[in-house]
């Protein structure tokens, strides 16, 4: 039977018991909008000339998220950012066993080709969508690599749509240098020429790999403000001179000279 549709009100008319009894079986459908959880829907059975209620029913039904489009699945891979920019680049290499790790404390393992897939990551909100939040475990990286990208890494996700997020780790190296006034023209925090030229291969050095440089500047008998000008200075030649997209990481220190 067909009813007549008012809202929530069903009219069923002409309705006949057996054996005085009436029995109404409704197939309902759950709109695409609706959320996962559970939901109970209550109908009355109403006599429609003297509005009596004849009975009531209750019905709890959960709807379960549909993997293919309610869930937001998570895939990307740690891999070796040979250039220290942040950003993966066809042909670096992945790293494998590095583990993750989700808010909810579930860990992730790359494979051998640093790959990882983290199925049905979060189920965000059907309207505005919602953020997910992964870590990568430091302590598992190789030997001497640090992290490059942002760690841990938030991203927005989206129902029924996968995500990638990558996270970039470098070999990391620590370059020391050792510098006296013989590297200055005499009472001047200019460069020698000797020097100057080495700046540009020592950026050719640093950019190979990720780097940190540390200038030790030892004084000996010249004035603490000259060492610290020239110390100042060559900083800023280098910085100058090498590609800012390394973001180099500069320490300086003045000591005395033996």
């Amino acid at each position: 039977v067909t009813p007549v549709i008012n809202g929530q009100v069903l009219t069923f008319n002409s309705l006949v018991p057996t054996a005085s009894k009436l029995v109404l079986n409704l197939r309902l459908i759950a709109s695409a909008t609706l959320g996962g959880g559970k939901f109970v829907n209550n109908a009355r059975l109403i006599q429609q000339d003297n509005n009596n209620v004849l009975a009531v029913a209750q019905a709890t039904v959960e709807v379960v998220p549909d993997a293919v489009f309610d869930c937001s699945d998570i895939i990307g891979r740690v891999f070796d950012d040979l250039n220290g920019d942040g950003y993966y680049q066809p042909g670096e290499p992945g790293l494998p066993g590095v583990r993750l790790a989700t808010v909810n404390g579930e860990l992730i393992t790359t494979d051998d080709q640093g790959r990882y897939h983290v199925p049905c990551a979060a189920i965000p909100d059907a309207a505005i969508g919602s953020n997910f939040l992964l870590k990568l475990d430091t302590r598992t990286l190789p030997l001497g690599y640090q992290v490059t990208t942002e760690n841990p890494r938030d991203v927005r996700v989206t129902r029924g749509k996968a995500t990638e997020l990558n996270f970039g780790a470098a070999k990391h190296r620590e370059v020391k240098i050792d510098v006296t006034g013989k590297a200055f023209v005499p009472e001047s925090t200019a460069l020698t020429s000797t020097w100057a030229n080495g700046v540009t291969r020592l950026c050719k050095i640093l950019g190979k790999t990720s780097s940190d440089l540390s200038l030790v500047y030892h004084q000996k008998g010249e004035t603490g403000e000259l060492a610290q000008s020239r110390l100042d200075g060559l900083e800023v030649t280098i910085r100058q001179a090498c590609d800012p997209k390394h973001s180099l990481k500069i320490k300086t220190q003045v000591a005395e000279g033996k």
